[in-house]
């Protein structure tokens, strides 16, 4: 449901007057809730991990010594093609 900006301001005006009857303890769990509520939906700004901006992130951080990333990516590609082998053996079987 779209709200207007005057839709807005009317709930706004409605939240104010019920809150100015309520005891401090009850004003306290509102303000907590709401606080909760802007942190569930705030936009995250931090891109997903393992995701090339995210890694970008740490571009200058790492440090390897010679031929270090080459072995690690290697790993890698031999630890996938070992899980397709042993997906595939599980599949023909």
């Amino acid at each position: 449901m779209a709200l207007t900006n005057r839709d807005t301001l009317q709930l706004i005006e409605q939240v104010k007057s019920h809150l100015s009857r309520l005891p401090e303890d009850k004003i306290i769990a509102v303000l907590d809730f709401v606080q909760f509520l802007a942190t569930r939906s705030a936009p995250t700004t931090s891109p997903h991990s393992g995701s090339p901006e995210a890694l970008q992130e740490c571009i200058g951080i790492w440090q390897f010594e010679p031929g270090e990333l080459d072995e690690i990516l290697l790993n890698i590609d031999q630890s996938r093609l070992m899980e397709l082998d042993e997906e595939n053996d599980r599949l023909l079987a």
